[in-house]
């Protein structure tokens, strides 16, 4: 399936003109999830288990947004 079709969702960064750390992207992924009641699981570096589904986790910096850092988390 094309990358373009794949589900995602975006979170902003808490400073949005520096890309976070590993850490910082994982704390802020488990807080979206306690925000919307959502059962979330690590499995690596790169990627998080979302209601059972797996998604890859980037740092982008978004056009849409200005230039601004978000974290993007896409449908494996």
């Amino acid at each position: 399936m094309l990358k373009l079709f794949k589900k995602s969702f975006w979170i902003d960064c808490e400073d949005f003109m520096v890309c976070p750390d590993p850490s910082r992207i994982r704390e802020a992924i488990a807080a979206y999830c306690r925000e919307n009641d959502h059962f979330w699981r690590f499995l690596g570096e790169d990627a998080v288990e979302i209601q059972g589904i797996v998604y890859e986790i980037s740092c982008v910096r978004s056009a849409a947004c200005r230039g601004r850092y978000v974290i993007r988390c896409r449908e494996k």
